[in-house]
């Protein structure tokens, strides 16, 4: 691009723009910063405008595809070369949004991404997370298990994730011919990614596919509820505190009255009974900057008639209790232009007490940190870190 001074009172400003291959660059937009003089190329990459403009000057120009480029010049009398060459610029499409309740396929963009809403009101899943996440392709349906089951790998090979650290009981516990349920509300989330192919090695614990749980941000505003159901009864509050949001919650749940109303081909000595409350706390540090801490605790269990494993014509009472805890602390910053540091940590413990004769107890903890960094260039991005895992897990008869 070569720039003309023609006179003291009026500049004329003319020449061409290319890329770095030496092609013309069509329609960039060629402009003096602050003034409203400019000019876009043609078809040839040439511009020419006109401008009463003097004196130091930042000539601009922005093209879509393109890295924006700004070149200070002095506009004084006589003329001088100006050699411009644009550089590409990586660009991200937006997700394809496929409606058929509304999933991206878009981690996002090698997965399905679903919102609350949709498990919500998925005719058949009754709210559950699994069971939404069932009707997708390339999952299957395993007599009344109710959990995930990918490609034909079993349940434990599909891993969940919350704010980036994993859960080790996502489902709540029951015995063979009785289906599961997950033990998280998708209302607590706002982003739901489902993963049936390739996913990041961030995620290198699952095998068939990785489920990634992202909770809500600060809550909007201060709100208290209660509900009423025939099988039970809940409560809880919000409390919006301008840069902090504090939610509890508490829930009781008892299937006796729902199994005497309708015939069950399940012989219950005693229904399903849970009781189970959860804390969500969140502080945004900076601008950039947000804290998540987020801990959940529920206790329930049952006693049925169980076919007896050595005379199957008879029946043996069966019972279950199970109590699971679990906390998770995240911490997520911008650092700089083009780096966002990532900390958490998690801790859990599910105990299930399995009596049907004798009694068989066993417990299993979990702890993991985990720290990652990552790098967001314009043509490539990168994310390192680690992390450190404890179990424990003891049975006793």
């Amino acid at each position: 691009m070569h720039c003309l001074l023609l006179s003291a009172q009026s500049v004329t400003l003319s020449g061409s723009v290319k890329s770095t291959d030496g092609e013309p660059v069509i329609g960039a937009n060629v402009f003096l910063k602050d003034t409203y003089d400019g000019a876009s190329t043609d078809s040839e990459g040439k511009f020419s405008f006109t401008t009463d403009a003097t004196g130091a000057q930042v000539l601009g120009i922005s093209c879509i595809g393109y890295e924006n480029y700004e070149q200070p010049v002095t506009l004084t009398s006589g003329a001088f070369p100006v050699h411009i060459q644009l550089k590409s610029a990586a660009t991200e499409l937006d997700a394809v949004v496929i409606t058929a309740g509304a999933f991206e396929a878009s981690d996002e963009r090698k997965a399905v991404v679903m919102r609350p809403l949709d498990i919500v009101t998925t005719a058949g899943a009754l709210a559950d997370i699994a069971g939404a996440l069932n009707t997708l392709p390339g999952t299957q349906i395993v007599g009344e298990d109710g959990k995930i089951f990918v490609r034909g790998g079993a349940a434990h090979e599909t891993r969940t994730f919350i704010d980036g650290l994993s859960v080790q009981n996502p489902y709540s516990s029951t015995v063979p011919g009785i289906p599961a349920r997950g033990r998280f509300s998708p209302l607590l989330f706002k982003g739901i990614t489902f993963s049936t192919g390739g996913y990041s090695a961030e995620y290198g614990q699952a095998l068939s596919s990785a489920l990634l749980l992202e909770t809500q941000d600060i809550a909007p505003k201060t709100v208290t509820g209660i509900s009423l159901m025939t099988l039970g009864l809940g409560a809880s509050h919000t409390q919006n505190m301008g840069k902090a949001s504090l939610a509890v919650s508490g829930d009781y749940i008892n299937m006796a009255p729902y199994s005497h109303l309708v015939p069950q081909n399940i012989e219950w000595v005693k229904p399903f009974q849970g009781l189970g409350g959860q804390l969500v706390f969140r502080y945004k540090t900076s601008e950039t900057g947000m804290l998540k801490i987020h801990a959940s605790g529920n206790s329930n269990g049952f006693t049925m008639q169980y076919p007896d494993a050595d005379q199957v014509n008879q029946r043996v009472e069966l019972s279950l209790n199970n109590d699971n805890y679990y906390a998770n602390a995240s911490w997520k910053e911008i650092i700089g232009e083009k780096w966002t540091l990532y900390t958490g940590a998690a801790l859990a413990q599910n105990t299930d007490d399995l009596s049907s004769g004798f009694g068989v107890v066993s417990r299993e903890t979990t702890g993991q940190s985990k720290i990652t960094l990552k790098y967001s260039g314009t043509d490539f991005s990168v994310k390192f870190g680690g992390e450190y895992w404890r179990n424990r897990f003891d049975e006793r008869y």
